[in-house]
């Protein structure tokens, strides 16, 4: 059955590998290791995420983890339109995740057995330990042909765990001596000789809320409704992977600018807002146009 999830998945253009729910295990305990060992050194982003794994409970009849990479485009160059202006930025761009939930879940209980999706486990660390992926030196998971441009989803299910790949994280040979992520970085948040990166500084996490940006922030830093994507746009892992171009009219931006909600968006808006990632809070989405928009107006020009 592995095998023909396998071959089913590629047929997708999708990637998939299993371990037991064991091995999962063994990775939870691992991290609640670090996270007591680590408490006062830890910011609260990183105590949130560590603790996410805390509500992993599965069946008992469940005897593995499916962990699938679907592939997207690296990123999306955006042209936005508001107030007669025309402003062109950068988005991060969403993989069809429901798409390859639905055919793994329909394949696998054709095949008698039982799946459920999970949303609370550690999925780069198991794709790192199943050999789906190994790390970037900007802590993102990166795969052969996909480099980072993938979401990784993660199934329970009881088909019977078989010899699997088993291996320790590791970071890519690629990464040696290379510094172009570390350079680029807006926010100087990837720490030279540290594998962690400073969450706290990354503008990822800084686009996740509606609070005025630090003054540390410079203003030339924004570029993305959400996503910072500086250390993966000229990332070696990344090179020749597919761009898409997204324009949205003076209607739509001025919708997206003010809507509390997308509920009532046209089809055709909601197709597009589909496509990028991170438009899940629109007031987050909002905050971070309208200060990209100012900078813009003040001669910024973003660039990745």
């Amino acid at each position: 059955m592995i095998n023909e999830l396998k071959a089913l998945a590629e047929s997708h253009g999708d990637r998939i590998a299993i371990i037991s729910i064991k091995q999962a295990k063994d990775i939870l305990n691992d991290l609640a290791k670090y996270r007591n060992e680590n408490d006062t050194q830890l910011s609260e982003y990183q105590k949130r995420i560590l603790d996410m794994p805390n509500r992993f409970d599965a069946p008992a009849h469940m005897k593995s983890i499916i962990i699938a990479a679907v592939p997207r485009p690296a990123y999306a160059k955006v042209t936005w339109n508001l107030d007669r202006k025309q402003y062109n930025a950068f988005s991060g761009v969403a993989a069809a995740s429901d798409r390859a939930a639905e055919y793994i879940a329909a394949a696998v209980r054709a095949a008698g057995f039982d799946i459920n999706r999970e949303t609370s486990l550690p999925l780069k660390r198991i794709a790192a330990h199943s050999g789906l992926g190994y790390y970037g030196r900007n802590n993102i998971l990166y795969a052969d042909g996909l480099g980072s441009a993938m979401a990784l989803l993660a199934f329970t299910t009881d088909i019977p765990p078989q010899d699997s790949i088993w291996q320790e994280p590791s970071i890519s040979l690629v990464c040696d001596g290379c510094k172009i992520c570390e350079t680029l970085c807006p926010t100087s948040a990837i720490v030279p000789g540290k594998f962690q990166i400073d969450s706290d500084r990354c503008l990822t996490k800084l686009n996740q809320g509606t609070e005025d940006f630090p003054d540390w922030v410079p203003r030339t830093a924004h570029h993305s409704t959400y996503y910072c994507l500086m250390c993966q746009a000229r990332c070696p892992m990344n090179k020749g992977l597919e761009v898409i171009e997204l324009t949205f009219n003076e209607t739509e931006t001025a919708y997206i600018m003010n809507s509390a909600s997308y509920d009532d968006a046209t089809d055709e808006l909601k197709s597009k807002i589909a496509l990028m990632t991170g438009f899940g809070k629109p007031e987050w989405v909002q905050r971070n146009l309208r200060v990209l928009f100012d900078a813009m107006d003040e001669g910024h020009v973003p660039k990745l």
